[in-house]
């Protein structure tokens, strides 16, 4: 009897692992890298890696239930310090049946440069002066608040030249109260990019 139940058990792993095989491929959608322990004072100026591709093996039944909640890719930043870095990213799956095969990419480089702010005040540009209407005087504008703390990278901060409130004046026959979007740039008058405003 006991013989007849471990041939019935093997006869059932077969033909259940023959309608069921596992394959092995991509899986279909990126996995988004989330960061652990990011050094506190320094920023990232480049842009490491934010998604994955993973390949892995799992059965079939298993692939159509699949989903990227299933799945969770990091990278670790602990004890980096100002520099380049090349930071292994880790992948892992909730279901012990699936089996990550490889990661792509394996991993994510990191510049890091130490987090700085500054203080700036801002000047009104005001745009289409040309395109007042005769008889309209322009008075010199009024703005709030006056200056903006700038946050960025060292260098990024650094290179900031002037924050410029953009008004259009095209068309305008009334006084003008308006909220604008602030343009960072450096003295060539060129955009400086990653940089925050507060």
């Amino acid at each position: 009897a006991a013989l007849a139940l471990v041939l019935s058990i093997i006869v059932w792993v077969n033909a259940t692992y023959q309608n069921d095989r596992p394959y092995e491929d991509f899986y279909s959608d990126p996995i988004p890298v989330q960061v652990l322990n990011a050094p506190a004072g320094l920023v990232a100026t480049n842009d490491p890696t934010e998604t994955v591709r993973i390949r892995i093996k799992a059965f079939s039944s298993t692939w159509n239930a699949l989903s990227s909640n299933n799945f969770v890719a990091t990278a670790d930043w602990a004890d980096l310090e100002e520099g380049m870095h090349t930071v292994p990213i880790n992948v892992t799956s909730s279901d012990p049946t699936v089996t990550i095969v490889s990661v792509h990419p394996q991993m994510s480089y990191v510049r890091l440069e130490p987090l700085q702010q500054a203080t700036r005040e801002v000047s009104v540009e005001l745009e289409e002066r040309d395109d007042v209407p005769m008889g309209y005087r322009i008075y010199d504008p009024e703005i709030e608040p006056g200056a903006v703390t700038i946050e960025g990278a060292l260098s990024a901060v650094e290179r900031v030249a002037q924050v410029v409130a953009p008004v259009s004046l095209s068309g305008q026959r009334t006084t003008l109260e308006r909220e604008v979007e602030l343009v960072v740039l450096d003295e060539d008058g060129r955009p400086v990019d990653n940089v925050w405003l507060s």
